[in-house]
């Protein structure tokens, strides 16, 4: 079977996440993708908002080039492709420019009015982190307003922290939460 290239910009940079999910996955390299930007308008079925690449001239979407068995696509399509479609992308990498695809929400799955949930936004940051993205930008995820998740027990929510866990980066999460405490006076 032929080798995939997935762009991770969301909460699969993480590769515990994403080989959760797609047990080939393998990091190729850090990429970026011209003339998006990200946002978390995507709505998901827990009510949050979802990382997202949306058009826009002149910005930049960073993330992880991934590579898995194309025979597993199917498997990542069960997490995604429900709520996202596949869309074929151009990424710039220290090596040149490869294509990829991505998964990017339709735009009547959209609000702009979301924002994700903490544990969300920590496999994102975490991700960004062990895949080696610029400080800089790693310094604007953890900028991303949130809403803390209210249902400790919520599956994904579950899922998530064991992700974290076993890359070693509950603390992340940690970090995350003592802004909620931070900005809210709590």
């Amino acid at each position: 079977m032929a080798t995939l290239r997935y762009f991770a910009y969301g909460s699969n940079m993480l590769r515990e996440r994403l080989v959760a999910r797609v047990s080939t996955a393998k990091a190729a390299a850090v990429g970026v993708v011209r003339d998006y930007r990200l946002d978390f308008a995507k709505v998901s079925v827990d009510g949050s908002g979802k990382g997202d690449m949306v058009s826009s001239p002149g910005s930049e979407v960073l993330g992880v080039l991934y590579e898995f068995d194309g025979d597993q696509k199917a498997d990542l399509d069960k997490h995604e492709g429900g709520h996202y479609m596949a869309r074929a992308v151009v990424v710039s990498t220290s090596s040149g420019l490869e294509t990829a695809w991505a998964y990017m929400a339709e735009p009547h799955r959209r609000d702009p009015s979301k924002v994700p949930y903490d544990w969300y936004l920590a496999l994102i940051i975490a991700g960004a982190r062990q895949g080696g993205l610029p400080v800089a930008y790693v310094q604007a995820l953890e900028a991303t307003a949130f809403d803390v998740d209210g249902k400790e027990e919520r599956a994904t929510r579950l899922e998530a922290l064991a992700a974290l866990a076993e890359a070693g980066m509950t603390g992340v999460l940690d970090e995350v939460q003592r802004r909620a405490v931070l900005t809210t006076g709590g």
